[in-house]
């Protein structure tokens, strides 16, 4: 994309967020404020129709409670007569649809002013609730919905107040009653409207619409969404909310509470009515934000052309730049602005990079002069690096020809390791066995020496086959692969104690292993190892009142030292060099036994896991033999 089209893009979406902006908190705040007032206005019409049933309410009690203290007690015991002084009560009349009657304190109908003529029985008031409670409390009550005389359907709204006598006892209750299926005191507050689809509503405590524009819709039941609303407004709630009708339209719906009566008073207004006025404003900020965008985008991109035409050109010119040569090379833009100061710092570059492209050509010339010597001088390196690789190559062929007359001779070597092993046994088994039927068979014939003679013979060959073995086992140690796997150094070495405690249970010997050492070894190898160490402890400790013998292990930095330590025979450190040598003892053969391969073998299995094996002793103080594997 272009700069131009890129300026043009970031000026136009520039004004296309603010104009948004903008429109949206105006259009935002101007809503807030017409529900504001909207609010306000309907709550204060919903306030004033409160006030002035709160006042009809009164006067009709009022006025009730006048009849009453001037009703005259004498009429109590003649109906005509009390019907006669409930039609002088003009003004009740107008209040109460030309109904009033007198109950006596035993709720039976005494007298009303207009009777029907249908013949129905006495009214009984008995179990009224609103009667009960004029007679509990001595006070005037207005009653709920209920039935009453010419209409049995609770449609009626009933006045109530005391009769008293010069004594204040209650002799009767005066009641008026208006029913909302007719015109009542109530009647004129449903022609109020709100807008041309707003109504006010006079709801009743048990959710009954009693007063509505509709009369269809008086002594319905509230609609779902207006209930809950109705049930706030009797808990005290003032104040106007979003509702629905039972259409689902939306509403604002301001409420209140009466003073005198648990009835609320209800003014909605429809919302698409209400702000109908916002809806314009969109339409027209729409318009105008439309127009002022499209001018601006207009404006804008004839303002970029114009201002980006210098740079247009001197784009252009370096585009061509390889094709010009001389002066033609070097751009003039006069604009005062910082557009020429780049074309004048353009052209100070093309005259430094004349200069620089000058020596440049020189030093090509010379490093190319380099470049030539130290390529001969690199084909000669080369030459000799593949002569060097020629004899690497015969030096590892000559290797490997020697790798394999190794291998040869180690087949061989064991081959006559098992061949001496064979052929050295089996004079050793003749000898052996000559000299043992010598002394079963002839050693009554031979003396004390002879017999000592033979014994010594005997032991010999023992103690040869033992040495034939050990070699063997020592030639093994080098041949075959190392298996490593993890391996608890601390259980093995418990079993090699339980198997030495097994073949001399009769020694005292403390033995100290400490838990939780571990190796990565090969556990055949190891467990050889771990038996010729032990074992030579086991052995050497064998003069002590009471041996000790340990296994444990020192940290070392990148590595793990193992030791075995006891308190045995010892060594003069200056042999050291023979400790390890096959067949080199140094204790007498006739002060413990063994046939000097011992050491040799641990060793051979050390330097095959890649370790190192050392010691250290004094003499009759003990040995300590360390290993890392």
């Amino acid at each position: 994309m272009k700069l131009k089209n890129k300026m043009i893009f970031a000026v136009s979406t520039l004004v296309v967020v603010l104009t948004a902006f903008v429109s949206l908190f105006s259009l935002g705040y101007f809503e807030r404020k017409l529900h504001e007032t909207i609010s306000s206005q309907q709550l204060s019409i919903v306030s004033y129709v409160a006030d002035e049933i709160d006042h009809v309410l009164l006067t009709s009690r009022e006025l009730l409670l006048a009849s009453a203290d001037i009703f005259p007690l004498d009429t109590l015991d003649s109906p005509d007569r009390a019907r006669a002084f409930l039609r002088t009560r003009t003004s009740l009349h107008r209040l109460f649809n030309n109904h009033l009657m007198v109950v006596g304190t035993d709720g039976f109908l005494i007298a009303e002013s207009y009777p029907s003529a249908d013949g129905r029985p006495r009214v009984n008031f008995t179990d009224a609730p609103f009667f009960r409670e004029t007679l509990r409390t001595g006070k005037q009550v207005i009653s709920d919905l209920t039935s009453c005389c010419a209409d049995f359907s609770p449609s009626q709204v009933i006045m109530t107040a005391p009769v008293r006598d010069k004594s204040g006892k209650i002799r009767a209750v005066l009641m008026g009653s208006f029913s909302l299926k007719q015109p009542n005191p109530l009647t004129r507050f449903s022609g109020l409207k709100i807008g041309r689809g707003g109504n006010i509503k006079v709801i009743s405590g048990q959710r009954v619409v009693l007063v509505h524009p509709d009369p269809r819709e008086i002594l319905r039941p509230v609609s779902t969404p207006l209930n809950e609303l109705v049930g706030d407004a009797l808990k005290g709630f003032v104040g106007t909310r979003r509702t629905v009708d039972s259409r689902g339209n939306p509403m604002l719906t301001s409420i209140k509470k009466l003073g005198v009566k648990d009835w609320v008073i209800a003014a909605s207004y429809p919302e698409r009515e209400a702000f109908a006025p916002i809806r314009t404003a969109r339409y027209l900020f729409s318009m105008v934000a439309f127009c002022g965008v499209a001018a601006a985008l207009v404006i804008a991109s004839f303002s970029v052309r114009y201002l980006t035409a210098p740079l247009m050109r001197f784009t252009r010119h370096i585009t061509e730049l390889p094709k010009k040569r001389g002066t033609d090379r070097l751009v003039d833009i006069k604009t005062g602005d910082e557009i020429e100061e780049l074309s004048s710092a353009f052209n100070a570059m093309v005259a430094d990079l004349d200069r620089l492209n000058a020596g440049l050509e020189g030093l090509v010339a010379e490093r190319t002069a380099q470049l030539e010597e130290a390529n001969t001088s690199l084909r000669e390196e080369v030459a000799q690096r593949s002569r060097a690789q020629e004899e690497i190559s015969w030096l590892n062929d000559d290797l490997e020809r020697q790798k394999l007359a190794l291998l040869a001779a180690n087949r061989e070597l064991e081959s006559f390791g098992f061949s001496v092993s064979h052929d050295l046994r089996a004079p050793l088994r003749h000898i052996a066995g000559f000299s043992t039927v010598l002394v079963e068979d002839f050693g009554d014939k031979l003396d004390a020496t002879g017999k000592d003679y033979l014994d010594r013979i005997i032991v010999a060959c023992g103690r040869m086959d033992e040495l034939i073995t050990d070699l063997l086992n020592l030639s093994r140690l080098s041949q075959g692969e190392v298996r490593r796997e993890r391996v608890n150094l601390s259980a093995m070495a418990a079993e090699v104690v339980a198997v030495l405690r097994k073949g001399d249970p009769d020694r005292q010997v403390d033995i100290q292993l400490k838990d939780g050492l571990s190796a990565i070894c090969d556990p055949r190898l190891v467990r050889i190892m771990l038996e010729n160490l032990i074992g030579n402890a086991w052995k050497y400790t064998a003069r002590k009142e009471k041996g000790v013998i340990e296994f444990g292990s020192l940290g070392e930095v990148g590595e793990t030292v193992f030791f075995v330590r006891d308190n045995g025979a010892g060594f003069d450190m200056a042999h050291l060099d023979r400790l390890f040598v096959p067949f080199q003892r140094l204790h007498p053969s006739g002060d413990f036994e063994g046939t000097g391969i011992g050491l040799a073998t641990v060793q051979r299995i050390v330097l095959r896991h890649g370790g190192r094996v050392w010691a250290e002793g004094d003499p009759g103080m003990g040995a300590t033999f360390f290993f890392t594997l």
